[in-house]
């Protein structure tokens, strides 16, 4: 069941999204409809083309559209897709559903039990074929966003006739066999590479189908028979092209197709890694700021229910656009804002001074610190941020003011070139991950508030 689409669908966030889907091989089972998905979800702006050799299939189920009154554009298309424009021979199985261009395999049905009941050749019959690529020109189909392909063995054939409009694919579903039911078959291995040369990255198996040996009447728990099919799922990794491919078109509507598809497949973690990714690199565009759904979906789950979800490892680049009720103890700051507020320049330094010492002590140490940075050939590039969590503003403020006035008293010295010096007061931790990347380097006093250090997480940044 999908997650996030249902979330964006509400808040709007797909209402400019349109889907076109390929279903090659599209004859149902008795009420089946295409592997339980949800594809419904993005209606009215859906598009699904079903494409099988069975004439009398394709008009039931466009005849059953029509009564249904589908709020969607679907319809179905009696062509045999193949790797050429010809004629072929079908194979007609005893079930329907497992005919195919490739002959049943003899030495597969003799030796194995479970499919040769299904597989077993009933007749055959001369076809006309064609490719997807023929179909979409004549059609004026530029972009087909996901494709599913299950054609009993000829898959590799149906992919090869598709070059052209495979390259808009987002995410393919396509059936493989790991043992050659049908003669001459292409196998996993076949598919697999031609669908990395294509561009496209492996992704999962679904469920495993095995078949059993007619002459053994054991097997083991480890491996309960042979391995013969099962449905491959592959998908264009934007993300990753992004960075590999400068001139990648990778566009944001892209991208959100990408995460609806995987959701919609109930591929939840790619799903929300692009929506992340979108929100990081495009979040300044309401249109693609998906922070707060993020949030929202995340929230439902019991195990993130009991923290924080702004502070989640996975929303540490997002945290800016989020609303603060996802923060349970703090309102989120947004980084530029942070940044500002701290007048951070181009070398950022941090000093935890132990402000519960006499005032004497805690002066001349501050002293000694703003004195090397006022003398620094740089000053004038540099803040100083000065922690004071565990003393008042107000307080930190006198003692500071004092020890301006006595380095003013050293006629050599100009305080008001620079540095800046801020104080830092209570930050969170979400601030403190934004600040930290920030900092230059820790100045180490010798009288230390090591409890503030050990709560802002500074210990491993470099230390003067």
């Amino acid at each position: 069941m999908p997650i996030f689409v249902d979330n964006l669908n509400k808040n709007g966030k797909i209402d400019d999204i349109h889907l076109t889907i390929a279903i090659v091989g599209s004859r149902k089972y008795q009420g089946q409809d295409y592997e339980g998905t949800n594809w419904d979800l993005m209606s009215p702006n859906l598009t699904i083309y079903g494409f099988d050799a069975d004439h009398k299939s394709c008009e039931q189920m466009n005849s059953k559209l029509q009564k249904q009154q589908i709020s969607h554009q679907e319809k179905h298309i009696p062509l045999a897709l193949w790797d050429s424009v010809g004629t072929e021979t079908l194979y007609i199985t005893k079930s329907p559903y497992c005919s195919s261009l490739y002959p049943p395999n003899k030495s597969y049905i003799d030796r194995f039990i479970e499919n040769p009941r299904i597989i077993e050749l009933v007749s055959t019959e001369k076809i006309q074929t064609t490719t997807l690529d023929d179909f979409c020109h004549s059609e004026g189909i530029n972009e087909i966003d996901f494709m599913q392909v299950d054609t009993q063995g000829g898959e590799l054939k149906v992919l090869e006739g598709a070059k052209d409009i495979l390259k808009s694919v987002l995410f393919l579903k396509v059936e493989v066999e790991f043992t050659s039911m049908y003669e001459n078959q292409p196998l996993f291995a076949d598919i697999d590479l031609y669908m990395r040369k294509s561009g496209f990255t492996f992704l999962d198996f679904e469920t495993l189908y095995r078949d059993y040996r007619r002459r053994s009447s054991i097997i083991s728990q480890q491996h309960p028979g042979q391995l013969i099919w099962t449905d491959a799922f592959y998908f264009q990794d934007l993300i990753q092209k992004s960075s590999d491919e400068e001139s990648f078109n990778n566009t944001p509507e892209k991208l959100l197709k990408l995460a609806c598809i995987a959701d919609i497949l109930n591929f939840y973690d790619v799903a929300m890694e692009t929506l992340e990714w979108l929100t990081w690199k495009y979040g300044d565009n309401p249109k693609y700021n998906f922070a707060n759904n993020i949030a929202e979906v995340l929230s439902q789950f019991p195990d993130v229910v009991k923290q924080e979800v702004g502070a989640l490892p996975a929303m540490e680049r997002i945290k800016g656009y989020l609303d603060s009720k996802y923060f349970l103890n703090h309102p989120v700051v947004k980084e530029d804002e942070l940044y500002s507020n701290l007048k951070l320049r181009k070398f950022n330094l941090i000093i935890f001074p132990d402000w519960s010492q006499p005032e004497e002590t805690v002066g001349l140490e501050l002293q000694e610190v703003i004195k090397s940075l006022v003398t620094h050939p740089d000053k004038s590039k540099m803040t100083l941020l000065v922690d004071n969590s565990n003393i008042s503003a107000e307080e930190a403020d006198l003692i500071l003011s004092s020890v301006a006035m006595n380095l003013l008293m050293e006629s050599e010295l100009e305080v008001d070139e620079g540095p800046e010096i801020v104080l830092v007061g209570e930050l969170s931790q979400i601030q403190w991950s934004a600040l930290i990347p920030q900092l230059q380097g820790r100045i180490k006093l010798d009288n230390e508030n090591k409890e503030a250090i050990a709560k802002a997480k500074v210990q491993e940044i470099f230390s003067i």
